[in-house]
């Protein structure tokens, strides 16, 4: 992304409403599921078996493909097809299904 395309990108999301810390945006459309129970992310494979997390970048920014719901789930379908035709490398769609909560960073309201 360009610095131009960027600058853009940030003062779109500040107009419809997310507030800046610095260089950090903070966009809060509010939650829409109540409870996040399973996670689906697309991994690579590599030729020695090891994995990594699936990036792409969608609408101009660069974001992991994980969901947690079934229609951003399938939005990243299409995204992860293309991603293993252009490096040739194995993708595969894992669940992630074991929730443990680690730790509840409450905001100052």
């Amino acid at each position: 992304m360009t610095e131009k395309s960027w600058k853009t990108f940030i003062d779109d999301l500040v107009e419809a409403g997310a507030k800046t810390m610095g260089d950090t945006v903070i966009h809060n459309p509010g939650n829409q599921l109540l409870r996040i129970d399973e996670v689906y992310a697309f991994v690579s494979v590599d030729e020695q078996g090891n994995e990594g997390l699936c990036a792409a970048t969608i609408g101009g920014v660069p974001m992991p493909l994980i969901a947690a719901d079934a229609d951003r789930l399938r939005s990243l379908v299409p995204v992860a097809e293309q991603l293993a035709r252009a490096t040739g490398m194995t993708i595969k769609l894992i669940r992630l299904k074991t929730r443990e909560e680690l730790r509840t960073i409450r905001g100052g309201h």
